[in-house]
Order: C-alpha cells, then sequence, then structure tokens
C-alpha cells in the first residue's frame, strides 16, 4: 500500500507510514517531520507536522499546493514557514529574524556561546 500511495502522490515515505483518510488528505502517523528549504547552521532541519497540520488552509492560500505536495518539493524556508504558522498571507512582512523569533531558533551569533 506504501508504494502504491507513493507513486499516486509523487511522495517517498521514508520512515514513515501513510495512508489516505477521508477527504483525500494523507494521515501521517505521529512523528512526521515537514522539511525546511535550506537551514543554515543552527536552524533545523525540520519541524514537526503537527505544527502545520492546524494551519493546512493558510498553507493551500500562501502556496497554492497542499502540505504534502510542498514536503515532496523540499519543504517551506523558515520565514515561509513562520508566515503560514501564523497565518500571515504570503506577501507579509517578515524578516529572517521575526522567523526565527517566532520558531525559538537563536540567532546565529547568540547560537555560538563559549
Amino acid at each position: 500500500m506504501g508504494a502504491v500511495l507513493s507513486r499516486a502522490c509523487n511522495l517517498q515515505w521514508p520512515r514513515y507510514t501513510a495512508a489516505r483518510s477521508l477527504g483525500g488528505r494523507l494521515n501521517v502517523t505521529l512523528g512526521m517531520t515537514f522539511p525546511i528549504k535550506d537551514p543554515k547552521e543552527g536552524e533545523p532541519a525540520s519541524v514537526p507536522w503537527s505544527l502545520l497540520e492546524p494551519h493546512r488552509s493558510r498553507a493551500m492560500q500562501n502556496h497554492h499546493q497542499p502540505l504534502e505536495r510542498l514536503y515532496a518539493t523540499g519543504g517551506l524556508n523558515l520565514v515561509e514557514l513562520a508566515r503560514v504558522i501564523t497565518d500571515k498571507a504570503a506577501d507579509a512582512t517578515m524578516s529572517d529574524t521575526d522567523a526565527r523569533k517566532i520558531l525559538g531558533i537563536k540567532e546565529p551569533s547568540d547560537a555560538k556561546t563559549d
């Protein structure tokens, strides 16, 4: 079933199981992660899927793609992610610094402590 689902959605789910639920969405298991595009040093490479799931409609409005398709194309960058989880439009002004604060990520200069 997993291989059929992966082909149908053009997705690969290497360590996670997935199944179709009512409404055509993927029902992902607890522990699924969503990738962050081009993370810099000190930034996470992914976030829990559960962080984005409640904001599915905002992700669709901002990117015109469901979360599963965004996942398949490499995820979102930090600013895009912060806009989605704060329910802000895609064209809302937000700096990298603002996005890091929203996501609780220290600034690169703050990350290096001796």
